[in-house]
């Protein structure tokens, strides 16, 4: 039993590290392609927006963006912003 969870758990380390560069070399600058970096000061790499309504009386929306900066003209959009309203 002991050694199956020892197993188990290399199997999970290993698999989890093999993830992390996938990921990264997913959002490289070199992966995007030439001719979408021509010419622009940004690239916007994902974005997604969610709406969940738990009950009659709250809405929940989640947003999510990766930007690449390509120079400094496009410095103003790096930023972070989280928003928190109670609802009305």
């Amino acid at each position: 039993m002991r050694n199956s969870l020892r197993l188990a758990f290399a199997i999970l380390i290993i698999v989890f590290s093999a993830s992390i560069p996938a990921f990264s070399q997913e959002l490289s600058v070199s992966a995007i392609p030439e001719g979408l970096v021509r010419g622009v000061n940004s690239v916007i790499r994902s974005h997604s927006r969610t709406y969940t309504i738990p009950d009659d009386n709250k809405m929940v929306i989640r947003e999510t963006m990766c930007l690449t900066i390509m120079n400094e003209k496009a410095l103003s959009q790096a930023h972070l912003s989280i928003n928190y309203r109670e609802g009305e």
